[in-house]
């Protein structure tokens, strides 16, 4: 699926001839594609931030910018909740966490000034697509 997605983002990217009209998507719809992204998620054990940038794109209910600030949300609060849950059982978190947090906070202010501003939409659907196959790499070799 991911690799499938990755290579559906970079034929977007190389096809994009302007934005499509955003589509409200419909509720019964939307709550399905949840479901089943987080199925996939579950199973394969990947973060449903990876399936969820691709969905919005595909199904033209984001423009590639507000799909990747969705997904960008959508991993914080489901970090934020995986840190808690790993709290509530372990009951301590490893010393490094301040630089972790740090590291993150860097990345994630250069990632959103370049995705935000700089990078043209197809750059950012080309980019994407190679976090995909990463993604992708990672289930299959390990």
């Amino acid at each position: 699926v991911l690799l499938y997605a990755a290579f559906r983002l970079i034929r977007l990217s190389k096809d994009n001839k302007g934005t499509s009209e955003i589509d409200r998507p419909p509720l019964w719809s939307a709550l399905c594609a949840g479901a089943g992204m987080g199925l996939l998620a579950g199973l394969t054990g990947i973060g449903g931030g990876i399936l969820l940038s691709p969905l919005l794109i595909f199904l033209i209910w984001a423009e590639t910018r507000q799909a990747a600030a969705v997904a960008a949300f959508f991993n914080l609060t489901n970090s934020i909740a995986g840190l808690g849950g790993h709290l509530s059982v372990i009951n301590n978190l490893p010393a490094a966490i301040p630089y972790w947090a740090v590291a993150a906070g860097v990345g994630g202010w250069i990632g959103a000034e370049y995705g935000s501003q700089r990078l043209a939409s197809s750059r950012l659907q080309q980019i994407l697509a190679g976090i995909l196959v990463i993604a992708a790499l990672r289930i299959l070799l390990l």
